[in-house]
């Protein structure tokens, strides 16, 4: 069976020349290996011979074959690349001189990274997978948690705080668990559904008082996610009575070519911060990280104060000798972390939380509008202004 294909590889897979190419896999449901060679694969409808495949090429029994389309037309390199567009693909046997039909699919437009494949392997239904599988069993995407809250956000003592999360997945979810720690290590608490949606009450708690949590989202296959990913190194947590200024993580840049230049002429990477309240925002002492697991890797300058609707940049540059404002890390345009934390008298609870995926070369990713939960890329990014 063709089983899995991907027509807009730009990062999932590399070939053996490190080259992210258009790829092919074959799925084999029987009990004996299939030699392919002198069968046929074809992207043309009109052309069934269009590349013969060599001899020695082999579907293991009850496994997977990746075939590369890229156009080189060389043993288990396609002489065809796949439209992103959309398209038709056949593999056709020679037995007889005939070009007998073995499997063949029509497929629609595709996304970047995004695999098209059948469920159950070998399977009629054909679907999206956001988790590409190549080489492997096809699977559907575990757990998802889109969204997470608690109300209120930032608790005063004898006030519960309501938990709800949004998770999706491949599988029907079978349960969302809190897992919550007030001081007397992590217990579980399941948390009720309302469609797509997840709802705990945690207990009021005394003034002071410090509470980590974290999610487990378990589906009807057995597949878990956490969230944040690294609980419970990394959890969520708040202090009871605790109010921290209004302030958000609210654009980033992970790839400065050619946008703005520090006080050394240099394009370096940066992110702002945005003060969204009525007074004016001290940070003195709070840290910033590009590891949430390290939420004390950089400690923001004594004396840093942003006016109610201003903005901050920071440099991510890991040249800390330039200046204050220059932080002790940078940011991986393939995608990683950024997180915000109190300062070390409030428990160094995080004020923000946010994992990135890949960036574009000189288009910043923010908040849209300002200190809002929803985000998007911004071409051309806003340093130190108002996101479009």
């Amino acid at each position: 069976y063709i089983n899995e294909l991907m027509a807009l590889n730009t990062r999932t897979l590399e070939d053996e020349d490190g080259d992210h190419d258009d790829w092919i896999e074959l799925y084999n449901a029987g009990t004996v290996d299939i030699d392919l060679g002198g069968m046929y694969f074809s992207n043309n409808i009109g052309l069934t011979a269009q590349y013969t495949i060599p001899a020695g090429i082999t579907v293991p029994a009850g496994g997977y074959l990746v075939l590369w389309a890229d156009g080189d037309g060389e043993n288990d390199h396609l002489n065809f690349k796949l439209s992103g567009a959309g398209e038709y693909v056949g593999l056709f046997d020679s037995a007889a001189g005939h070009y007998a039909p073995i499997d063949a699919v029509y497929y629609d437009p595709q996304t970047p990274d995004i695999s098209w494949g059948r469920f159950p392997n070998g399977g009629s239904e054909w679907r999206a997978m956001d988790d590409p599988t190549p080489g492997e069993s096809n699977r559907l995407q575990p757990p998802q948690f889109s969204q997470t809250m608690r109300a209120p956000a930032w608790p005063g003592a004898g006030e519960s705080v309501t938990v709800t999360a949004v998770v999706t997945a491949g599988n029907s979810i079978v349960s969302v668990t809190l897992w919550y720690d007030a001081g007397s290590g992590f217990q579980a608490a399941p948390m009720a559904a309302s469609g797509t949606s997840w709802q705990l009450v945690l207990p009021a708690q005394a003034e002071g008082a410090l509470v980590s949590y974290y999610l487990e989202a378990l589906d009807s296959v057995g597949q878990r996610t956490l969230h944040p990913a690294a609980a419970p190194t990394v959890a969520h947590r708040y202090l009871v009575g605790y109010a921290p200024p209004a302030v958000t993580v609210n654009e980033f840049l992970a790839a400065n070519r050619a946008v703005n230049q520090d006080e050394a002429g240099e394009y370096d990477d940066w992110l702002e911060l945005y003060n969204s309240g009525e007074v004016a925002a001290v940070l003195d002492e709070m840290y910033l990280t590009d590891d949430l697991s390290q939420p004390k890797k950089w400690q923001l300058p004594p004396d840093t104060v942003i006016p109610p609707g201003g903005y901050l940049l920071i440099w991510c540059d890991r040249d800390t000798g330039q200046g204050s404002l220059h932080a002790n890390f940078k940011l991986d345009r393939e995608g990683e972390e950024i997180g915000l934390f109190a300062d070390d008298a409030h428990a160094n609870v995080p004020l923000e939380m946010i994992v990135f995926g890949p960036q574009q070369e000189d288009v910043s990713y923010g908040r849209q509008p300002d200190g809002a939960d929803a985000w998007g890329f911004l071409d051309p990014p806003t340093p130190g202004d108002g996101n479009g």
